[in-house]
């Protein structure tokens, strides 16, 4: 492959094809400060490396269409001035880190068809992209707090979390009422009181 020829101003003159904002675009001048990384579409596995935050510089990350396992690196939340985020088609899992909600620089995030769970981070240029961006690789293998589905919204997840709060406080206020009574009754045959059944009624605000 001969080497890219430097035009002057900052351009490279040379042909190269690459995947950015889930376009297939062909670059014919280059700008010499322009980063961009596609390893797209090859069998690479394992998990993504956390050294990847230290490039700084790049513009474009397309790692889809592979094999990668494992969580997205909180590093990536350094890519700066990133503007194209490609992750899907992986097998990815865990929470999509809260440190990308700092990438104030992106326009495209594809993060759909992995095994990711949990809340849609909280940041200005989460709120523009659509649901398809986090859609599901299989619905019946993702867990949203437990409960079957793709990835939550921050808001709708504050509002589960809420939810799941208030149903443990209702189990221990229940398991109390419940040790309380047990209590009571062995108290009461303890000191041979009358016992006319064998069966507790439980009140029905404690079932």
């Amino acid at each position: 492959m001969d080497k890219p020829s430097y035009k002057g101003d900052g351009y490279y003159q040379d042909s190269v094809v690459v995947v950015s904002k889930g376009l297939k675009l062909e670059v014919v001048r280059i700008l010499s400060l322009y980063t961009v990384i596609d390893l797209s579409n090859n069998k690479f596995e394992g998990h993504i490396p956390g050294i990847l935050g230290d490039l700084i510089a790049i513009r474009v990350l397309n790692l889809s269409h592979n094999g990668l396992q494992g969580p997205i690196p909180p590093s990536l939340g350094s890519l700066s001035v990133v503007e194209s985020l490609d992750l899907s088609f992986n097998h990815l899992s865990g929470e999509i880190p809260q440190q990308l909600a700092s990438l104030t620089s992106l326009e495209f995030l594809n993060l759909s068809h992995n095994y990711l769970q949990g809340c849609i981070p909280q940041g200005p240029q989460f709120r523009t992209f659509e649901g398809n961006s986090y859609e599901a690789r299989e619905r019946s293998e993702v867990r949203v707090l437990g409960v079957p589905g793709l990835l939550t919204a921050a808001s709708t997840c504050a509002e589960v979390l809420q939810q799941s709060k208030e149903r443990a406080l209702r189990r221990a206020k229940l398991e109390e009422d419940i040790y309380r009574v047990i209590e009571e009754r062995a108290l009461t045959r303890k000191n041979n009181e009358f016992v006319t059944s064998d069966y507790i009624y439980w009140p029905r605000e404690l079932l």
